[in-house]
């Protein structure tokens, strides 16, 4: 049996670019892209600072949607994620079932105590 390799986990996984390109895109489509995803972040961070109580992101998506955004649930996780890597959102140790019967975890704006 071969040793398991040493990895190392402690720095960030993914850069906080505000847009993660799976597919090809033109330069064009890049940029317009990231502004779309940059967007969102800031109609994300809207949500949390009106509702100023812990939310997760299928929460997040619905509230958008009811204010009449056409967004994917992973382009709003993708926001949460950005908005916690640069120390804006922080994520609560709180969990709520989530649009699939699984736990869900919750984020808030920092000193926010409950969901």
């Amino acid at each position: 049996m071969s040793a398991q390799p040493n990895l190392d986990f402690t720095g960030k996984r993914r850069s906080n670019t505000p847009y993660w390109a799976t597919t090809p895109l033109t330069r064009e489509q890049m940029a317009g892209a990231i502004k779309v995803a940059e967007q969102q972040e800031e109609v994300v961070l809207a949500i949390f600072r009106a509702h100023r109580v812990a939310k997760s992101p299928s929460q997040i998506h619905a509230i958008g949607e009811q204010e009449g955004r056409k967004w994917l649930l992973t382009s709003v996780r993708r926001a949460i994620t950005n908005l916690t890597n640069a120390g804006i959102l922080v994520h609560m140790r709180e969990h709520r079932d989530g649009p699939y019967g699984r736990p869900e975890g919750l984020w808030a704006l920092p000193g926010v105590t409950q969901a």
